[in-house]
């Protein structure tokens, strides 16, 4: 018995230890590649919409799905940016959990969904932004090497 509970312990020790290298690269990712690149391309998005309708009009009708994108792109980051700071957060309380089983349901339960619910939106911002402001290697890339 006391074996078996050592190597519980030792299990939940390396799940935590290992979700927690996980949060701290993900959100310093996500913080110094991710979403510079998207409010650069949100930048150049904005001018590029406010270019044509100077030539166009305000009201062309060709500018609706520009808006509708630029306007996708501009809640993604909100939302990402939000999703950083709850990571920060949640980085701080794991690193003050305790005891073991505490910070391990910490990871299960607020950690990892966080992580995924972070990972949709920086994958759907990846399909938005252009390649030439996104630094990092994209997931079809990754899939080829």
């Amino acid at each position: 018995r006391e074996e078996t509970e050592a190597r519980h312990r030792i299990r939940l020790d390396l799940y935590v230890r290992t979700v927690g290298v996980e949060l701290r690269v993900l959100r310093r990712m996500l913080a110094t590649e991710v979403l510079p690149a998207a409010v650069r391309w949100q930048g150049r998005m904005a001018g590029s919409c406010r270019a044509a309708a100077e030539v166009l009009g305000r009201d062309a009708p060709g500018l609706d799905g520009q808006r509708a994108r630029l306007a996708e792109v501009a809640g993604l980051i909100e939302r990402l940016a939000g999703l950083v700071a709850a990571l920060e957060a949640d980085e701080e309380a794991l690193a003050a959990a305790e005891p073991l089983r505490a910070a391990a349901d910490l990871c299960a339960d607020r950690i990892r969904p966080r992580m995924a619910e972070t990972r949709a939106v920086a994958d759907r911002l990846e399909q938005l932004v252009d390649r030439s402001e996104w630094t990092l290697p994209t997931c079809d890339e990754m899939l080829t090497l």
